[in-house]
């Protein structure tokens, strides 16, 4: 089974690649489907389109996540606690209250960073790949580095490293469940898919 990797279109873009028939998105991306790609058309497509990834997300700075730990209903309760203890003129109370809340959102940093720091490790020894044909021979890269035009090569358990257009496949069901909710996997073809008008 194969299919063409497409995450950004280069500057031929007929739009719809699903309604295209696989022979039109082969020559519109310029590839073979025989060869796939050449190394360095692969590369020159790396560098415009860049990698096969979804932007990092930007941390918020430390003060705002500080400052998002008093979001919690404890939080809140303990605030609401130390105002009124300082309105009764309790001054032993109020800083003692105070000196919780901050305690409670150090600590919540401190697992809050735990446990990015354990998602982190987990990423890094989960990298995907994905085997392709460049050059007429098969090889594995990593799935961030797969292009536009990319010819991927799919077997029995095999995870999609990226939106593609089939061009051939035999029996090919995907288990599309984490993104339809649909429990059973769905069958594809190499087929054109309809174009509806609304």
């Amino acid at each position: 089974m194969t299919l063409q990797a497409g995450r950004h279109a280069p500057a031929v873009t007929p739009g719809r690649w699903y309604a295209m028939s696989a022979e039109g998105v082969a020559a519109a991306l310029h590839v073979d489907p025989a060869a796939g790609l050449g190394a360095a058309t692969a590369a020159e497509r790396l560098r415009d389109s860049g990698p096969n990834a979804l932007p990092e997300e930007q941390q918020p700075p430390g003060w705002r996540r500080f400052l998002d730990e008093y979001r919690s209903y404890m939080q809140l309760i303990l605030i609401g606690a130390a105002i009124v203890s300082l309105a009764v003129q309790e001054w032993g109370t109020t800083v003692l209250l105070l000196a919780l809340t901050v305690l409670n959102a150090v600590i919540g940093l401190r697992q809050e960073g735990k446990a990015e720091s354990a998602m982190n490790a987990l990423k890094s020894m989960m990298k995907a790949t994905a085997r392709v044909r460049r050059d007429g021979s098969e090889a594995e890269i990593p799935a961030e580095q797969l292009v536009v035009g990319d010819v991927v090569l799919l077997s029995a358990g095999d995870q999609v490293p990226a939106d593609g257009r089939i061009v051939a496949a035999s029996a090919l069901q995907i288990d599309e469940s984490a993104l339809t909710g649909e429990s059973t996997p769905s069958a594809k073809g190499a087929g054109t898919r309809p174009t509806w008008r609304s």
